[in-house]
């Protein structure tokens, strides 16, 4: 059967989109070589318009910092952070996301044996109501008290200080956003007040430092 110079073009494009499932005999039908054209340019236009997964690499340090955290990237949405955040960034973007950091894990470290301890005393009863949600996180939480206790458990009941432990971790583990919160809010002030003058007490030691020992020898 011949084909005309049309169904020839079809025959190609059709070709070219689909090699595996080709076959000349259902493009002589107008219908179905029109819904392979259609198939074909919607390909080729979801192929031009696709673009590359993944954050923009012009971004800074403090940006990248925040594209890793997915609560961090919802706060950088809202026009109230997002100035914020640039504001940090033409600063000193290194130190605040270091001030950042430390103050993270002291909102966590503190908050987590501080309770630890008063939950220990407090004799928690196994026995209390929970949310689901809550209990599923605690199972969770202590799994890791209990390997972080290991054999340190001399002097203490075992029972009750995994519970106490698992209790606090999952607590800090929910206050997770308001823990960020804080340390986003107190990151300047503890750069500022903390970091720099440490910073400018090591530039001074290493001043009077002398750079060639055999000097102290010539005296």
């Amino acid at each position: 059967m011949s084909l005309s110079r049309w169904q020839l073009g079809i025959q190609q494009s059709y070709k070219r989109c689909f090699p595996t499932s080709f076959s000349a005999g259902l493009l002589v039908h107008p219908n179905i070589t029109r819904i392979a054209q259609l198939r074909c340019n919607s390909t080729q236009n979801q192929s031009k318009n696709q673009e590359p997964v993944g954050p923009p690499q012009n971004l800074d340090r403090l940006h990248k910092f925040i594209a890793k955290s997915r609560f961090l990237t919802k706060l950088n949405e809202k026009p109230k952070f997002r100035a914020y955040f640039d504001k940090l960034a033409h600063t000193s973007p290194v130190s605040t996301i270091t001030s950042f950091l430390i103050l993270h894990e002291i909102t966590a470290i503190v908050p987590l044996f501080g309770l630890w301890w008063a939950l220990y005393k407090l004799n928690l009863d196994e026995q209390y109501n929970l949310p689901v949600y809550f209990k599923e996180l605690l199972n969770q939480c202590g799994d890791s008290i209990e390997k972080l206790v290991d054999n340190y458990d001399q002097g203490f009941d075992r029972n009750r200080l995994i519970l106490s432990g698992a209790v606090s971790y999952a607590i800090v583990k929910v206050l997770y956003p308001i823990r960020v919160l804080v340390s986003l809010w107190a990151a300047p002030f503890f750069l500022k007040w903390v970091l720099a003058p440490f910073r400018k007490l090591g530039q001074l030691f290493k001043r009077q430092k002398p750079a060639n020992p055999t000097d102290l020898n010539d005296k």
